[in-house]
């Protein structure tokens, strides 16, 4: 039996995990399934195939100030087993998508 998993099913399979540790709101969690979206239209945007994807996390981007600590904007980290890498699709806290990045053997596609 052949199982196909979207890139969105992935980000929202570690977005509990997520909500219950680091975010800790309903409303956050919420904003993690829109950004999931988001992650799979920039994912296809940039000609990755779901099927290369062996793994996505979906990690706030933090900051501190005053003491208190402040979602700034996630990071979306898309495994790949096409390159050994992975693919960093960076987003605002409306998961706007303001940039994407390669790490290890994973190179961007040139436009």
């Amino acid at each position: 039996m052949t199982r196909i998993v979207t890139i969105l099913g992935l980000v929202l399979l570690a977005a509990p995990a997520l909500a219950q540790e680091k975010l800790k709101t309903p409303e956050r969690y919420q904003q993690l399934k829109r950004c999931g979206a988001q992650v799979e239209r920039a994912a296809a945007d940039l000609g990755i195939d779901p099927a290369d994807v062996t793994k996505a996390s979906l990690i706030p981007v933090t900051q501190y100030r005053g003491g208190s600590e402040y979602v700034t904007g996630f990071e979306a980290w898309l495994t790949r087993t096409s390159c050994g890498g992975q693919v960093v699709i960076q987003m605002k806290t409306d998961c706007a998508v303001r940039g994407a990045y390669g790490r290890g053997n994973c190179k961007m596609p040139r436009k």
